[in-house]
């Protein structure tokens, strides 16, 4: 399994990767199904869906991977990517990832959580930028539906406002929060 995308994706805000949304999700998927999963974590270069073609020509890091889990948005939302361009750069992705995955692997793109509640957006640009968000969420939607084996999650509206009361272990309540939102939308898997 391989986590991928923005700082989210790589547990940014942690004191350790074990308190990431990665670990949290592999803990919750690998107690639910009663194995072992192996987990991976990569960013895309400047934390945008711009640098994940170049993230994407790294062959090697696809093999044997049989789920990924894109979060990423968040940044190219603040930054207010066109929707054109954020579909493109989606659909260029999705097809990619695709082609270097084995056939029955699945993808998971989280949508962007709602950033009207994230206290890291200046308050006099939440709603423009939570508005965004949003279009770039039904861009992703639609996007998604035409990649088989892909899917997409709706992220935790209400454990965003966990960011205002960040303690010892940073973002990682926030992240188990998200993990859950993954696991509930994950098929058990079948015991023979």
């Amino acid at each position: 399994m391989a986590f991928v995308g923005d700082a989210a994706a790589v547990g940014y805000g942690t004191v350790s990767r074990q308190l990431g949304v990665a670990a949290h999700y592999a803990r919750l998927l690998s107690r639910r199904d009663c194995r072992g999963v192996e987990w991976s974590t990569a960013h895309f270069p400047g934390f945008t869906l711009h640098g994940a073609k170049e993230f994407l020509s790294h062959a090697w890091f696809w093999r044997e991977v049989d789920e990924v889990v894109v979060i990423a948005g968040s940044g190219d939302a603040v930054g207010l990517m066109p929707v054109a361009t954020w579909t493109r750069l989606l659909d260029e992705m999705l097809t990619t990832m695709r082609s270097r995955l084995p056939t029955a692997a699945t993808i998971t793109v989280a949508q962007i959580p709602p950033l009207e509640l994230d206290p890291g957006v200046p308050p006099c640009v939440r709603r423009l930028i939570a508005a965004h968000a949003k279009d770039l969420n039904g861009a992703t939607r639609s996007v998604v539906d035409t990649h088989h084996g892909a899917r997409t999650v709706v992220l935790s509206e209400q454990s965003v406002t966990d960011l205002d009361q960040a303690c010892d272990t940073g973002f990682s309540d926030l992240y188990l929060a998200w993990a859950r939102a993954l696991l509930a939308a994950e098929p058990c898997a079948e015991h023979g």
